[in-house]
């Protein structure tokens, strides 16, 4: 409900000339009233009216006028945190028929009032407040013009309860997931299929996760990072997978590359073994075979 209020000492009387009528309903076409419009808006950019409503006029000259509207602004989104994210709504209204030294626009109230408003499912109201400003706009001529703007300003929050249920937890759910390939024996001819099927999985899932999101954010969220990762290390795990069931299943009369060969020797200097860290004392051998190495050992 938007309510507006001014004083027009031309409305002013005396009850007592006016059979004690302390008020009486004007229609829009009957007084004068400031003409204000929402700058920000995005269904509608036109002055704020409404014919079949009337206007309240006290014997003071204060006029009331309340319109039940629903405004359709543009906000600025932040989905970086997404589903723990805020965000900061702004209503602009202003006035470009009157200046600053026509009309001034203050607020009625500090904060917003939305003790009448029903509570949604999705986002809360953490906090709100109302600022006034000028705007000044210059002429073609070089001249400048001054406006009165008023900020209602709400800052909302997401509700991530149904997030957290239906997408974080599968999310790391089907994380681990991926880890379980490398337990899966080489023979049971499912690892190819397990990781395949893991990376459908993620790929839905990333896919959920962009349909619940803006897509006119101006970040990108930590959550579609995450997955993105996810999604590529889905990818590597099939790759390796492909890999281990190559080489458990190629033939043993094939020798191992030199190159393989000198890298795993390094790789595995200095190596535990029950506890007791075992150093490998590195000689020139020439072998043809990494079955063939047989290397002196020294107790650390």
């Amino acid at each position: 409900m938007y309510i507006q209020e001014w004083e027009d000492e031309r409305l002013k009387w005396d009850p007592l000339d006016h059979d004690d009528a302390d008020f009486y309903f004007a229609l829009d076409t009957e007084i004068w009233k400031p003409e204000l419009f929402v700058d920000n808006s995005l269904s509608d950019v036109s002055i704020l009216n409404d014919q079949n409503l009337q206007f309240r006029v006290e014997k003071t000259g204060l006029v009331e006028w309340e319109l039940p509207r629903i405004f359709v602004v543009h906000c600025d989104v932040d989905i970086r945190f997404f589903p723990f994210d805020k965000q900061s709504c702004l209503v602009e209204l202003t006035s470009w028929a009157y200046s600053v030294d026509e009309l001034v626009v203050t607020a009625l109230y500090e904060e917003v009032q939305y003790e009448e408003l029903r509570t949604n499912g999705e986002w809360t109201i953490e906090s709100s407040q109302v600022e006034t400003r000028n705007f000044t706009e210059v002429k073609p001529g070089g001249t400048e013009r001054s406006y009165s703007v008023i900020d209602f300003i709400i800052i909302i929050k997401r509700n991530p309860s149904h997030y957290i249920s239906s997408t974080i937890l599968p999310i790391l759910a089907t994380s681990m997931l991926s880890i379980l390939v490398f337990i899966l024996p080489v023979d049971s001819g499912e690892k190819v299929g397990y990781t395949l099927t893991v990376l459908l999985a993620e790929a839905v899932l990333l896919t959920l996760v962009q349909d619940s999101m803006p897509s006119s954010s101006k970040n990108v969220s930590y959550l579609s990072v995450y997955l993105a990762m996810t999604l590529v290390l889905g990818v590597l795990c099939v790759i390796l997978t492909v890999l281990v069931i190559r080489v458990h299943h190629r033939s043993p009369n094939i020798p191992v590359p030199q190159r393989i060969n000198g890298l795993m020797l390094k790789m595995c200097i200095p190596y535990p073994v029950g506890g007791v860290v075992v150093a490998v004392v590195e000689r020139r051998i020439k072998v043809e075979k990494l079955d063939q190495i047989r290397l002196p050992l020294k107790l650390m």
